[in-house]
């Protein structure tokens, strides 16, 4: 899974202190906020329940620390679905925009007086416009 993706080394040390299934399920909670980083990685490590750990003769974290880490870990999440919200709002208000602005041109390049003389004196400018205006909508 993620193969073709940067990943720094300790997040596969934190990886490698959980259960194959956890490990699994850490992985796709990382990819689905597209956060591969290493405090992403020990906050996942932290909230992992002590059966889907791997036990090699280390002590476990101290609960104050792991609740802390928690407490990061719900903050950062929390913080995540603050800013992809934010970028969702942003992206359907720059769809909007651009699908009226596409609409828009293309009513003014049905204009033949406007059409003939940007073919006059700026070609390529009409060149690009039609095709834009010809593409289908990928918005």
């Amino acid at each position: 899974m993620l193969k073709a993706r940067p990943v720094a080394v300790n997040v596969f040390r934190a990886l490698k202190k959980m259960k194959a299934l956890r490990q699994i399920q850490a992985v796709e909670a990382m990819l689905t906020v597209d956060r591969l980083t290493v405090p992403y990685a020990n906050a996942l490590l932290a909230a992992t329940s002590p059966e889907d750990l791997v036990m090699n003769g280390k002590k476990n974290l101290s609960p104050s620390l792991k609740a802390r880490r928690v407490e990061v870990m719900e903050r950062e999440s929390a913080q995540l679905d603050r800013e992809f919200k934010l970028a969702d709002q942003s992206y359907t208000r720059l769809n909007m925009q651009l699908i009226l602005a596409k609409g828009y041109m293309r009513r003014i390049m049905e204009c033949v007086p406007v059409l003939q003389y940007l073919i006059d004196h700026h070609r390529d400018l009409a060149r690009e416009l039609r095709n834009i205006c010809k593409s289908p909508s990928q918005f």
